[in-house]
């Protein structure tokens, strides 16, 4: 989708996500949903990779996943490995309406 050339939104002051964030430690399988926090802090210390799943694909949906555990958390989508956040590094994942991708991955 292209932009028009109308006047920008403007936001008049400090944007705040209030419940937008997520802070847990998590010991299995993660499944968010479009009601989930876009910003997801998890901890994965229970001794082996786990799984985060993203919800269905909707356009411009996104998620900031940050992994302060000592294991990975590979996200998934429909089975596939969009990114894998290793420990203390944070992945970026949007969809397009088509499919979800990694936008960044530390």
């Amino acid at each position: 989708m292209a932009f028009t050339d109308s006047q920008g939104f403007k936001i008049p002051r400090p944007f705040v996500n209030e419940g937008g964030i997520n802070i847990e430690s998590i010991a299995g399988a993660v499944t968010l949903t479009h009601k989930s926090s876009t910003i997801q802090i998890l901890t994965n210390g229970t001794g082996g990779v786990k799984d985060l799943a993203l919800p269905e694909i909707k356009d411009g949906a996104i998620f900031w996943i940050g992994n302060k555990g000592a294991h990975d958390i590979v996200v998934k989508s429909g089975g596939s490995t969009v990114a894998t956040v290793a420990q203390n590094k944070a992945s970026l994942v949007a969809s397009d309406g088509a499919a979800w991708s990694a936008v960044f991955v530390s």
